[in-house]
């Protein structure tokens, strides 16, 4: 294969004065991959964090290496909700993972801070703005106390797939449509 023409120039891979040049990827992301892929397992003592995590999937996902994108996928969502809402959102569209998406969305929606413009470059207009359309709302009893506390889309979220209106949504115990 390394004499093959189709992996790059004359010379490539041929010595390592002409490695093969992946281009646009990483050495993070190349050790991140590599380590992923030799290690048979993921045990609950696992030392790999989040962005290595990602940056496997990204390349095991790019790859189609189906198996460690799967074992990738199920380790990253036992510690999922310790993520920064943003990062999955990221991670979730560079790595086709939908189902993070929505559950991601609705953190970002209930924190108790409100989106600054760095993040909503980082979104995409089109995200920043689906966000910035949820309304939330909360009932209180005439004491003050909160009975209930949703937050209630008006219109739709961005999906990989493009924009899908939400039919209904769940936020804690409590099924919202708008």
């Amino acid at each position: 294969m390394l004499d093959s023409v189709h992996t790059g120039a004359e010379n490539e891979g041929g010595s390592d004065d002409y490695p093969i040049e992946l281009k646009g990827i990483s050495n993070f992301e190349m050790e991140s991959f590599l380590d992923a892929n030799s290690a048979r397992f993921f045990s609950e003592e696992c030392t790999f964090n989040w962005k290595q995590l990602a940056a496997a999937l990204h390349l095991s996902t790019m790859w189609a290496f189906d198996d460690l994108r799967s074992r990738l996928i199920k380790h990253m969502e036992k510690d999922i909700g310790t993520v920064d809402p943003l990062d999955r959102v990221d991670v979730a569209l560079q790595c086709r993972v939908e189902a993070w998406l929505h559950p991601a969305y609705k953190d970002v929606c209930e924190r108790s801070t409100k989106l600054t413009a760095a993040e909503g470059e980082r979104l995409g207009m089109a995200r920043f703005s689906a966000i910035c359309r949820v309304i939330h709302v909360a009932i209180t009893n005439p004491a003050g106390e909160v009975l209930l506390r949703a937050c209630i889309a008006v219109g739709a979220l961005p999906t990989e797939r493009g924009t899908q209106k939400l039919e209904q949504f769940q936020i804690g115990t409590w099924t919202c449509s708008p």
